[in-house]
């Protein structure tokens, strides 16, 4: 069984450093804060199968999977580029939020990207039968839509009763 760990790196590119002197919640100024994990991860993405955690992030060019035994040492996990888009498709540019699920004896990864132009923003997904998610080829199944065909991103799946369900923001 998959198992899915969520945590916040950050939903942003940022520098891991907060405001000078911004408040925390206790009342007490704070100068920095440095994630102790990595200092940039947009739209993270984390699944633990068969004794190790494999994390995405959002990283605009391709889809990059990282797999540590150790999410604690999530900065020394070598980052691997699994997929990258042909250039000139409607799936190209701007590929963010990518999640990655296990369904069936295969992998998939689900992703939002677009072809240069946000408005164009839809869900695609990739798909592998490899066991481990770093290992074999991943291969573009294609857009994940409904009827209206609208602006989507931050697409996540799940199971309730058998049946397979993905929701996305649009």
């Amino acid at each position: 069984m998959v198992g899915v760990l969520a945590f916040g790196l950050a939903c942003f590119p940022w520098s891991g450093r907060a405001q000078s002197g911004r408040p925390h919640p206790d009342g007490a100024a704070r100068e920095s804060f440095t994630n102790p994990l990595l200092d940039t991860g947009p739209d993270p993405w984390v699944v633990w199968w068969k004794g190790f955690y494999y994390y995405s992030n959002s990283t605009e060019t391709n889809l990059t999977l990282r797999k540590t035994a150790d999410i604690t040492d999530l900065r020394h996990a070598a980052p691997r580029v699994v997929w990258t888009p042909e250039p000139g498709h409607a799936w190209s540019k701007e590929i963010w939020a990518p999640e990655l699920h296990r369904w069936g004896g295969k992998w998939y990864i689900y992703f939002a990207a677009d072809a240069g132009n946000n408005a164009s923003h839809r869900i695609y997904v990739v798909e592998n039968d490899s066991d481990d998610p770093i290992e074999g080829t991943w291969t573009l199944k294609g857009k994940v839509s409904d009827a209206s065909d609208r602006w989507a991103i931050d697409a996540t799946t799940f199971e309730l009763r058998g049946q397979h369900y993905l929701v996305w923001s649009g």
